[in-house]
């Protein structure tokens, strides 16, 4: 009975993360949920995503850094950006955040 959100860290590394109740037997994903129980959401380029929290509403935020690889990352390589991204409790990206469901932050030099 848990709903699972696939996070890309790598280009060809992903990792499955709890992210609430859902309506599917114990031990089985819920298919209400992107379609088959899991999503995957890629910046198209080196992420990781690090923390994951499940608003009020159902909409999950996932945090964590891009490299600059990444679309709208623009710095020079050896440095991160914060990366966001909100999906609705349905597994589709929420339109109304950011670029899409996705944003990356760049707190200029030094925070990297």
């Amino acid at each position: 009975m848990i709903r699972s959100m696939v996070l890309l860290l790598s280009t060809t590394t992903a990792v499955v993360l709890a992210c609430g109740l859902a309506l599917a037997a114990p031990a089985h994903l819920d298919a209400g949920f992107d379609g088959d129980g899991k999503v995957v959401t890629d910046f198209g380029g080196n992420e990781e995503a690090q923390e994951v929290a499940v608003q009020p509403d159902g909409k999950i935020v996932a945090v964590g850094h891009a490299s600059p690889s990444a679309p709208g990352n623009e710095d020079p390589v050896g440095t991160q950006d914060m990366l966001v991204m909100r999906h609705k409790a349905d597994g589709s990206l929420d339109g109304s955040f950011g670029n899409a469901g996705k944003r990356i932050v760049d707190f200029g030099p030094g925070y990297e």
